[in-house]
């Protein structure tokens, strides 16, 4: 029994490599489509989760809860940069689908996966449902999960881009300050609702239906270069020295 248990494991970590494989061939030359849907080939083909063939999806999402987020960020994730790509880009200019490739992988596999654990963590930590106790939980989130997960995502996304260690510390110092300023007037409330009236299995997919309008920022600070969120800075302050030269 145990042989054969290693012989199908040993098939599906196969299968696994070679979709890997094939997906890397196709991100050099270019292609994230066939990437993509490579990967997600490979994926499937595991029976990933203890999934089997007569198995639904729905009992697959039921005993596994964080493959819901993975599903919804899977989702959610790319189509917030397509529409953020769509709203800045010019009518001649094409669609960065490499990029779209990378927000989908990283909001299926990092983003995803890392708040299910920390919900996880925090419903440990702090049992219960009471609006006063969600509203703590969503204070520690915010000074916890919140500022690993951005640096995470100013890091990683600029990584995967440059893949300059250096580039991505000074992408993270330019653009973590006032992202993370306006994430903590958002999630602090959406934070509250989630752990105070959802039931732990659905919060991280509670949280991706938010997290829509939250990924076309993210795309949009992501897109902008750092030298124009300085600009920005300097021009916040523009008013007050004015002033003071004036008096």
């Amino acid at each position: 029994m145990s042989i054969k248990i290693l012989n199908k494991s040993g098939n599906h970590f196969n299968k696994v490599m070679a979709g890997i494989s094939v997906s890397a061939r196709a991100m050099n030359s270019g292609n994230a489509k066939m990437s993509f849907l490579n990967a997600m080939n490979a994926v499937h083909k595991t029976k990933m989760f203890g999934r089997n063939r007569s198995e639904p999806l729905w009992k697959v999402f039921r005993k596994h809860p964080v493959t819901r987020g993975m599903a919804a960020y899977l989702v959610v994730w790319p189509t917030g940069n397509i529409i953020q790509q769509t709203l800045c880009k010019n009518r001649e200019d094409n669609y960065d689908w490499m990029k779209v490739l990378r927000f989908g992988l990283y909001g299926c596999f990092i983003t995803a996966p890392s708040l299910y654990a920390w919900v996880k963590l925090a419903t440990f930590m702090y049992p219960g449902n009471n609006l006063r106790l969600a509203m703590y939980k969503a204070i520690v989130e915010q000074i916890s999960y919140t500022p690993l997960a951005m640096f995470s995502f100013f890091f990683s996304m600029c990584w995967l881009e440059t893949f300059n260690a250096a580039e991505a510390f000074e992408e993270v110092k330019a653009k973590f300050p006032p992202t993370y300023f306006t994430a903590i007037t958002i999630w602090p409330l959406i934070g509250t609702i989630n752990f105070a009236f959802i039931p732990e299995r659905n919060r991280v997919f509670f949280t991706s239906c938010f997290s829509l309008l939250w990924t076309i920022y993210l795309a949009h600070v992501k897109n902008m270069k750092r030298d124009e969120m300085v600009l920005d800075k300097s021009k916040s302050k523009e008013p007050s020295t004015s002033k003071d030269s004036k008096q």
